[in-house]
């Protein structure tokens, strides 16, 4: 063996590099090797001797050149090729994912790209001849056929040397594989297309039920059956195989040439038509055998492969251990940020903390950056770990910005302003600290430490939660519900997606159906931990990904983690994760227009541990509607207020929002998740007569009723940012239009109407409302802010119109609920939110008497886990 490789680098010297055996087949050997000029390790198969000396070198490389002619997205090119001092090799660049019993839509696709191939290959008088599972690569998912035209290169080359070397069943046309080799090759016949066909037909069969159609304890075993036992019925096996796939399997295996699909062309269109009831699945479910990539005795070829990752194809398995609370102070802390080495973690309170996890108890919080004024948010490390990055913020007016990037050397010191932005919802740096990558506008940007831009277009709104792969060549986001990574809880989905820094567009990772969040890379770049309520509760799920995106359904890691955001170790073997507990009920306080009521006076309306977002009061004051995830999921529910029992109205899989009475309170408006985007629907007050009112791809959301029940305002996406549209209907029960826009300028979350409906009430920004006319012309626009209001959202109109009440924070930090007259003059405290478990206001539903809220609880801890994988 030491002298193989010893001759081996010294034939190869200055072309590849051999570093030692990867394994041994019966034709050939091969080797794990480094190719200098691209800078790549591959992997070489060499012929042995016996077999190179009976094939003939000259005649093979001619064989081969003629092979290597193919160009197809499905066939593995021929890179290098050739002799050197006697040792006859070749190199081709592939990867192998080899796949048993797969879903049936991927092993019909596989099929009909594999005979894409062979067609194009057939239509150059080339067949193949030795088509099995090891000889089909999946690059990314998609088939790739390798070795194409090697077997008929040896046959051509060698002659009837071949049986002298034992290589062959019969004769040398025989050079295959038996359990994928049509009875005319196995008996030396000439073959053609139709050989090729049977071959895939066996590995199609292998892919859906887990082996192959004739099996037996040796190649002559093999081969009788295949001339005895009738074609084996695959629906026996598996019962979920489409209609009329049984047929197709048996033309294409038939055992006379002549019985079978004439072409490759004609048996890919059985395929797909037969699979026309399997649904298409875009990642996969699967159980993952790792193959060998050595391959067996029947067969010859020399492949590359791409990447030190590539070699093991394992799925990677992660399991946890040792999970452990890090703080228990009240209130929230967030944002973990582990150090590379996993000994410390960062994280922001009510400023940016270190704390050391050798000891946890006996250890203190390390405060960092005190002495600097404002807000702290959004920790992070240096690459060598020795300096925790964080934003401060402060709006004191002598400050030249409100924000700016800081930077401490880790448990304490004095804090240095740095020049270029730390990480934050919308940034990331990259690993070697090289370039920095923000959000700007619809668009992903990358920015050099010298100045220098690249613009990759995403074409998505609410972009965030940047980050970088370890390699450095991909990034990760989260398109929707950017309100999430805050401490506001919103319970909208969104989705992960990538993308290559180098140029290309975005991928999908996950589908939007369920809240996935904070997505981190393994230091593998190939795999991404993320946060996902996909089985209610908020948990972690590993998927790996490929450019194609998602190359497996997400695996559960830890359930029951309740996690938030989620920080990894450069080496992947501890987590951080913030533990966010949260209840949204809603409350009520009594307007009694002299004094502002506290949190004495309130009263619990509803009751359990669930988020309840956005409710409405109906218009006789009785009973309240609002949506609710204590199913799982949000849908919505209907109360009467002097009734315990909420009654559900909506109970699909999808997410429900923001219901909306109708002035005759018959009917209830809301936004949907249920057809792939958010569109407003429409249902009778009890549940019945369900009709999507929108349709678009935008963000259709959050509707409003006019006071005469034939117009709904909502707010959309459709022409960028969010502008007010509506739907009309000439009468109660007429036939709604299509949508149209209303404003031309920004308008978001319509708060209700005037009673004339002369006018709704829409916010303009964090402390703006404005109050628009039916044809969408601004009347009035007051400004709280110019009143002291660091903060003002959930803008609703009074039932009477005489006001609209806002809740929000002045400049001094306190919090409360306000009327502010429409007719002009200053805002009116109507509540005092004084209860300090309570975070954060959704929504508001304004009765003659009575103020109904939406009031979040919440803690969050920081907590640690280690992370067991090989």
């Amino acid at each position: 063996m030491p002298d193989t490789i010893a001759n081996l680098k010294a034939a190869l010297d200055g072309r590849y590099v051999i570093q030692r055996e990867l394994g041994r087949g019966g034709m050939a050997t091969v080797y794990l090797a480094h190719d200098p000029r691209h800078g790549r390790q591959v992997a070489i198969k060499v012929m042995h001797p016996e077999l190179a000396a009976a094939v003939g070198a000259e005649r093979f490389l001619r064989e081969i050149a003629l092979t290597a002619q193919l160009t197809h997205p499905h066939i593995l090119p021929v890179y290098d090729s050739g002799t050197t001092d006697g040792v006859l090799f070749y190199v081709l660049r592939h990867r192998l994912d080899r796949e048993k019993q797969l879903p049936i839509p991927d092993a019909l696709r596989i099929a009909c790209e594999v005979a894409d191939a062979l067609s194009s290959a057939h239509d150059h008088g080339i067949v193949h001849r030795d088509i099995k599972p090891e000889n089909i690569l999946l690059e990314e998912g998609h088939a790739v056929v390798a070795d194409f035209g090697i077997a008929r290169a040896v046959t051509q080359a060698g002659g009837e040397k071949l049986t002298e070397t034992g290589l062959a069943i019969g004769t040398p046309a025989a050079i295959g594989t038996p359990a994928y080799m049509s009875l005319e090759q196995a008996t030396g016949e000439d073959v053609d297309a139709r050989s090729d066909i049977y071959s895939l037909a066996c590995v199609l069969y292998e892919m859906l039920a887990g082996d192959p159609p004739f099996t037996g304890a040796t190649p002559h075993a093999v081969l009788a059956r295949k001339s005895l036992d009738p074609i084996p019925t695959l629906s026996v096996v598996r019962e979920t195989i489409p209609p009329g796939l049984d047929h197709v399997l048996a033309t294409a295996l038939a055992k006379v040439p002549a019985d079978r699909f004439a072409t490759a062309h004609d048996f890919a269109q059985a395929i797909s038509t037969s699979g026309e009831r399997a649904s298409t699945v875009a990642v996969w479910t699967r159980r993952t055998i790792r193959r060998s990539v050595i391959i067996t005795a029947a067969v010859l070829v020399v492949i590359v492969w791409i990447g030190t990752q590539a070699w093991d194809s394992r799925p990677l398995r992660v399991t946890t251990a040792n999970i452990r609370q890090v703080t228990r102070a009240p209130g929230l802390e967030v944002d973990p940020a582990i150090s590379p080495d996993g000994n410390e973690v960062a994280y922001a309170a009510d400023g940016v903390y270190l704390r050391s996890l050798a000891d946890i108890a006996g250890t203190p919080a390390v405060p960092l950056g005190a002495d600097l004024p404002g807000s702290k948010s959004f920790p992070s490390w240096s690459l060598d770990g020795q300096f925790v990055r964080f934003m401060s913020c402060s709006w004191a007016d002598d400050a030249p910005s409100p924000c700016s990037p800081w930077e401490v050397a880790k448990f304490g010191g004095a804090p240095r302003a740095l020049e270029r932005d730390v990480p934050d919802m919308r940034r990331a740096v990259s690993p070697d600290e090289n370039r920095l990558a923000f959000v700007r506008g619809d668009s992903l940007v990358i920015s050099w430490s010298d100045g220098d831009e690249q613009v990759l277009p995403l074409g998505l709104i609410q972009i965030h939660s940047l980050a970088w792969s370890p390699d450095g060549r991909t990034i990760a986001f989260v398109q929707g519900n950017w309100v999430w990574r805050r401490p506001i809880y919103n319970v909208s989905p969104s989705s992960i997606w990538i993308i290559d820094v180098n140029g290309g567009t975005p991928v999908r990772v996950t589908s939007d159906e369920y809240l996935d969040q904070s997505p981190v890379w393994f230091p593998d770049s190939r795999h991404l931990l993320f946060v996902s309520d996909r089985r209610g509760s908020r948990e972690l799920y590993l998927v790996e990904v490929g450019t194609s995106g998602a190359r497996d359904e997400p695996e559960l890691l830890a359930g029951g983690s309740e996690a938030h955001t989620i920080s990894l170790s450069a080496d992947g073997r501890r987590l951080a994760y913030s533990k966010w507990r949260t209840r949204t009920n809603i409350w009520s306080y009594p307007i009694t227009g002299t004094t502002a009521a506290t949190s004495r006076d309130r009263r619990m309306v509803t009751r359990g541990t669930q988020v309840v977002e956005s409710h409405d009061l109906s218009p006789d004051g009785d009973s309240i509607v609002f949506d609710s995830d204590i199913n799982g999921n949000q849908d919505i529910f209907k109360r009467a207020l002097d009734d315990e029992e909420p009654i559900p109205l909506t109970r699909d899989p999808d997410d429900d929002f923001v219901p909306a009475w109708s002035p005759d309170g018959s009917e209830i408006a809301f936004y949907s998740t249920r057809s792939g985007n958010r569109d407003i629907w429409l249902m009778a007050a009890d549940g019945t007569d369900l009709r999507q009112l929108t349709s678009h791809s935008a963000w259709d959301s959050h509707p409003s009723w006019a006071p005469d029940g034939r117009t709904i305002v909502f707010q959309s996406m459709r022409t960028g940012p969010l502008r007010m549209w509506s739907v009309n209907r000439d009468s109660l029960h007429g036939a709604w239009s299509a949508p149209t826009q209303l404003t031309e300028f920004s308008c978001f979350y319509p708060g209700g109407w005037m009673p004339d409906g002369s006018g709704f009430v829409c916010e303009q920004g964090d402390t703006t409302w404005v109050l628009v006319s039916p044809t969408g012309q601004a009347l009035l626009s007051p400004a709280p802010g110019e009143f002291g209001f660091a903060r003002m959202q959930g803008a609703t109109m009074a039932p009477d119109g005489s006001a609209v009440y806002f809740h929000g924070s002045l400049e001094d930090g306190s919090r409360g609920i306000w009327a502010m007259p429409v007719s002009g003059g200053d805002p009116r405290l109507v509540v005092v939110l004084d209860a300090p478990e309570i975070t954060n206001i959704f929504d508001l539903s304004v009765g003659s008497d009575v103020i109904y809220v939406s009031a979040k609880q919440t803690e969050s801890d920081i907590w640690v886990m280690d992370l067991v994988w090989p």
